[in-house]
């Protein structure tokens, strides 16, 4: 596999805010991530989908979906590469916008939501 820092340098021109996050991260996270968008049917963390760290648990993502989104859609947890993951799938947090797929993985004190 490909190690973040070269994935980084191959890559850099396509991924714009993405990078941020990518640097914030290490390999066996990047593993995880890579692992986590080809679940989702792409192949280039941060080309095919954005990455957001973030401070929010995945049970803050399941108070949110229970208590705000307007449609709660389908949720499907995993474990990846030994990282709690949940696909959250057709849902629309706020009237009027498309409906949306992510995913959500837990790491130690954060979570990167690729949406």
């Amino acid at each position: 596999m490909t190690s973040l820092a070269a994935y980084i340098e191959e890559n850099r021109n396509y991924l714009g805010d993405s990078l941020i996050v990518l640097e914030q991260i290490t390999d066996a996270q990047f593993s995880v991530l890579k692992a986590v968008t080809e679940e989702m049917g792409n192949m280039d963390v941060g080309i095919d989908n954005s990455p957001v760290k973030s401070h929010e648990s995945i049970a803050d993502f399941d108070s949110a979906r229970e208590n705000h989104w307007v449609e709660r859609g389908l949720r499907e947890s995993s474990e990846i590469k030994g990282h709690q993951v949940v696909f959250y799938n057709r849902f629309q947090m706020l009237k009027g916008q498309p409906r949306r797929d992510i995913a959500v993985v837990q790491f130690d004190g954060f979570t990167v939501t690729l949406a």
